[in-house]
């Protein structure tokens, strides 16, 4: 599944999914989107920085997925209980990770 010179990045992968089971066991709304936000962005990243996998499809459609999970957390932040401070801090995290994943796929 992996290209022999990334033989690291499943450890990358495992870590990553891990932290995604664990984040719903934080008590706040605001500290689990935020959580999700820091973990999906740089796995884009990478993702797309190193292609680890074999296929440059199978990169793309691993991106694209986490992607896709990061639009809908960050566009979703918004409905999310909280006070002001924090979904003005949504707005701001919102544009910041939109423009991070444009910088990303572009």
């Amino acid at each position: 599944r992996f290209r022999p010179e990334a033989h690291r990045f499943p450890v990358f992968f495992l870590v990553r999914n891990m932290l995604l089971g664990l984040i719903p066991a934080l008590p706040s709304a605001f500290g689990q989107i935020a959580c999700v936000i820091v973990v999906l962005q740089p796995s884009v990243f990478l993702t797309l920085l190193f292609l680890p996998l074999r296929g440059r499809g199978a990169n793309l459609v691993d991106a694209a997925g986490a992607a896709c999970m990061l639009f809908l957390v960050t566009c979703g932040s918004h409905m999310a209980p909280g006070s002001a401070e924090q979904a003005a801090a949504g707005v701001v995290a919102s544009i910041a990770v939109l423009s991070a994943l444009g910088l990303s796929l572009g």
